[in-house]
C-alpha cells in the first residue's frame, strides 16, 4: 500500500490505490501538461490519496472545464463517482479546506463589511475595521 503522509495528492493508474502512483502534487491548479510532467497520464487516474484538510477538484477537460468531481478524501475507486469518473482526469485544482480561524474575542458588526486582521497565531491585539473612519482594538485573552 502507499504511503499516506506523502505531503500532497498522489493519483494512482488502477482502482485501490494499484499501478502506477503519480508524483505527489502540491496544491494548485494543474494543467493536462503540467499532469503528464508530473506522471499522472491523461484520462489515466482510476483512484487518489488525499491528505487530512485538503480537496482536490477533478476536471475531465484541460484547463479545469468539462465536468468536474471534487474529493476532500482518499477515494480508491473513481467507477463509484457519479457519474463515473474512472480515466477521466485531465486537468485538476488542489486546495486547502482548512480555513483560517479567527480569535473568538474579536467583535465584528454584522451590517458592516469589517475586516480583521492579524500576524501570526499568537496575537495579543486585533483591529477591527468597520468603516474607514473608525477602528476599535480588541485585547485578546
Amino acid at each position: 500500500m502507499p504511503p499516506q503522509g506523502s505531503g500532497g495528492v498522489v493519483f494512482f493508474e488502477h482502482v485501490d490505490y494499484g499501478g502506477t502512483a503519480g508524483q505527489a502534487l502540491a496544491k494548485g491548479n494543474y494543467t493536462r501538461a503540467q499532469l503528464q510532467a508530473a506522471g499522472v497520464q491523461d484520462n489515466w487516474a482510476s483512484s487518489v490519496r488525499v491528505p487530512a484538510g485538503w480537496t482536490v477538484t477533478i476536471y475531465a477537460e484541460d484547463n479545469l472545464t468539462g465536468q468536474s468531481w471534487t474529493r476532500t478524501a482518499d477515494t480508491p475507486n473513481f467507477v463509484a463517482l457519479s457519474p463515473n469518473a474512472n480515466d477521466h482526469l485531465t486537468s485538476c485544482r488542489i486546495q486547502s479546506t482548512q480555513r483560517r480561524r479567527f480569535h473568538p474575542l474579536a467583535e465584528v458588526e454584522p451590517a458592516s463589511q469589517a475586516l480583521l486582521s492579524y500576524s501570526s497565531s499568537r496575537l495579543s491585539e486585533a483591529r477591527v475595521m468597520t468603516a474607514p473612519s473608525r477602528c476599535r482594538r480588541h485585547a485578546m485573552a
